[in-house]
């Protein structure tokens, strides 16, 4: 019979602080299987090795720079949320730790609601993680260079069934449709309420856009409010009236956020693969880029197409 222990979430913890060892102990032990390394090169023995629900990375460990770390863990691991626990949350600073292949951030002041958000998310990325693996033996999983190679080029957070839906349908030349999604309303949200109810408030309209989703699509909460969504089989004009309908949806829906009622509109923009051996990296990377530079504006649906590549 398999140890209790081992059937229970895997983090890793990397950090040279033995009071935050400590307190990660305290607050995480019965609820995860807990790894620690205090050094660089342990701690990418284990990302080698070892199959992770997530990464504690501490933002002040004195051995590597923690972006650049997060960079070669990323190199090694395309899958794996990385949580990088910092108190530096400047907009320069978060662009720079996603870059470096962050996922999301925890403040390191350490407050124990904060981690038990940051586990409830874990959690759920771990039986997504299972689910796919699951999967495995019915759909045959392209090579790791493909997919890895799709993720490190855009430097976005992809699941491994969405490398799947991309290498898949890059194999057989079937059509497929890229949303990435904003909420408009996501930074005055997380300057008035907090990072971490803004980011339940996400996480609550993830749930509701699943049961918008046809079978098939696949949503991917992302970071800052966005979302990525996979269509596959998804041709531009079906894209766009997917895209105007969801968002037309996602309007009519009400959110509540400390005891305020509040409706929500999202900003979205669809890109689709041409020819040649980069333009799935350039579909992924340039549908993020368009979002970015599109934040002045509000309610809006963005078709990229060959000329804005």
């Amino acid at each position: 019979m398999a140890h209790p222990k081992l059937q229970l979430p895997t983090i890793l913890l990397i950090s040279d602080n033995p009071a935050i060892v400590h307190w990660m102990r305290k607050n995480l032990d019965s609820e995860f299987t807990l790894l620690e390394a205090a050094k660089e090169e342990k701690a990418l023995q284990i990302v080698r090795t070892t199959l992770l629900d997530f990464i504690i990375l501490d933002s002040s460990f004195e051995e590597k720079d923690a972006l650049t770390l997060s960079s070669k863990i990323r190199q090694l691991n395309t899958v794996v949320p990385i949580l990088l626990m910092t108190g530096r949350l400047r907009k320069p600073f978060r662009e720079r730790a996603f870059d470096a292949g962050v996922t999301d951030f925890l403040n390191d002041r350490l407050d124990p609601e904060e981690l038990e958000t940051r586990i409830a998310i874990g959690k759920k990325a771990a039986s997504e993680r299972r689910k796919a693996a699951s999967l495995s033996g019915l759909i045959q999983a392209p090579e790791e260079k493909e997919t890895s190679r799709i993720y490190l080029k855009s430097k976005v957070l992809l699941n491994e069934k969405a490398l799947r839906l991309l290498a898949d349908a890059k194999q057989k030349g079937n059509p497929i449709a890229l949303l990435t999604l904003r909420v408009d309303q996501f930074q005055k949200l997380e300057t008035e309420h907090g990072m971490i109810k803004a980011e339940l408030l996400q996480h609550e309209l993830a749930e509701k856009m699943e049961t918008l989703l046809h079978t098939g699509d696949l949503l991917i909460p992302y970071s800052n409010g966005r979302f990525i969504l996979l269509l596959p089989e998804t041709g531009p004009d079906t894209a766009r009236t997917n895209a105007e309908r969801l968002r037309s949806q996602i309007q009519r829906e009400t959110f509540s956020i400390d005891g305020k009622t509040l409706h929500l509109t999202v900003s979205i923009v669809i890109s689709l693969p041409g020819t040649g051996d980069d333009e799935y990296n350039l579909m992924v990377a340039n549908a993020i880029k368009a979002l970015q530079q599109s934040e002045s504006m509000a309610n809006l649906i963005l078709s990229l197409d060959k000329e804005n590549r």
